[in-house]
């Protein structure tokens, strides 16, 4: 038999309950972070590169922070990684840190750490960068997200239709879709079209005040993924990793394990 990827391995837990992502980003102290991440209520770290200025180095020094960064995370939390180099378009801040990064160079940079983590996140409108990624992360056993970020306030769902039609196309593992509700229809709406989708597995993200509560409820709505912070919001709307964790049991059921 061939090797299990990380989501599959999960497979008995995920139908009770949502996994639990502890966001680590720059801007915050690492060493508490790392603690953060390391409680029991955490199940998966995501390392968002875009946030440091180390990964807009020449390419070769990206990738050595990188791969120095992964290296010790794993070490201090003992934890799956979720790899993430979002693109300039796809942040929660439109703030530039340094030049410009190009798909290709996200290419080089993550393309080498692909055999040190369990996930990674690439953005399906970034197609031909998709296709690629999604090809040298299944060829790692790692599983792939195909995410779609929208910030600003309401959403199309035809939109959002046609971009998981594009996840399937490209055999994403997963479709993470994040919008920004202005009200509870809103919310309400996206959900339900998102427990209804045809691909096999999906995250359904309303940011903001209003969505907030999504990443406590998303699971009913068969969202697999839930998101926090380990120390600072890294989106909007976005609370702390460990108080997630905590509260999934009263609403699911304690299955920590």
């Amino acid at each position: 038999m061939g090797q299990k990827s990380f989501l599959h391995s999960k497979s008995s837990l995920l139908r009770r309950r949502p996994l639990t992502v502890g966001t680590l980003v720059a801007g915050f102290p690492l060493h508490s972070q790392w603690k953060a991440a390391s409680h029991s209520s955490v199940d998966v770290v995501e390392v968002r590169l875009d946030g440091f200025s180390a990964s807009y180095r020449p390419v070769e020094k990206a990738a050595r922070f990188a791969l120095d960064l992964l290296k010790r995370t794993k070490k201090e939390t003992g934890k799956p990684v979720l790899l993430t180099l979002r693109a300039p378009d796809e942040r929660e801040t439109k703030k530039s840190i340094a030049k410009p990064i190009s798909d290709q160079t996200r290419l080089k940079i993550l393309s080498p750490l692909l055999p040190l983590v369990q996930l990674v996140d690439v953005e399906i409108r970034h197609q031909k960068f998709a296709q690629e990624m999604t090809r040298l992360a299944h060829r790692s056993h790692v599983d792939v997200i195909h995410s779609l970020h929208d910030f600003s306030p309401g959403f199309r769902l035809n939109f959002l239709q046609k971009w998981s039609e594009v996840s399937r196309r490209l055999k994403g593992d997963v479709f993470k879709v994040a919008i920004t509700p202005e009200n509870n229809d809103q919310l309400e709406a996206f959900l339900t079209w998102g427990s209804r989708l045809s691909n096999p597995k999906r995250i359904l993200i309303g940011m903001g005040a209003v969505g907030l509560i999504s990443r406590l409820v998303g699971f009913s709505f068969r969202s697999l993924l839930t998101y926090g912070h380990l120390g600072t919001s890294a989106a909007p709307g976005q609370i702390a990793a460990r108080k997630v964790g905590q509260v999934l049991p009263s609403l699911y059921g304690n299955h920590l394990k």
